[in-house]
């Protein structure tokens, strides 16, 4: 009873420092083979969410009684900046790249930009909101 519980929790101590040692991990909850098979699952289902919100909206383009979906656009968006996240990219690096991707298709005069201004417009409400 008692004692099996207490040497069971012993030997999940040992474990756990074995394991934070042989992967050079220092107070780590888990040991770091655990948070890396976590982190390909974390990425694959995230990838599988960007991928079934873009598969959404494509269905809802195809229908033409039924409006692209506003959350569908969202979500991908969303998963995407978790995505980065997980790939070690912070959203601030994130944000810059986009920032800059706009910037370059604005000067390089890409046809969108052209014909709507679309860029522009892009990133003066990118410049505009207080997120």
């Amino acid at each position: 009873g008692q004692e099996d519980f207490a040497s069971g929790i012993e030997n999940e101590r040992m474990r756990y420092a074995d394991a934070t040692w042989l992967w050079g991990g220092v107070g780590m909850p888990y040991p770091r083979y655990t948070d890396i098979a976590c982190s390909v699952k974390t990425i694959d289902w995230l990838e599988a969410e960007i991928l079934g919100s873009i598969a959404s909206l494509y269905r809802s383009l195809a229908r033409a009684d039924e409006d692209p979906r506003v959350a569908d656009l969202a979500n991908a968006i969303i998963g995407c900046y978790l995505l980065a996240k997980r790939l070690g990219i912070s959203y601030a690096e994130l944000d810059e790249q986009i920032n800059g991707n706009i910037r370059e298709n604005i000067e390089s005069g890409h046809e969108i930009e052209r014909w709507y201004g679309d860029f522009s417009a892009l990133a003066n409400h990118r410049k505009g909101r207080s997120i």
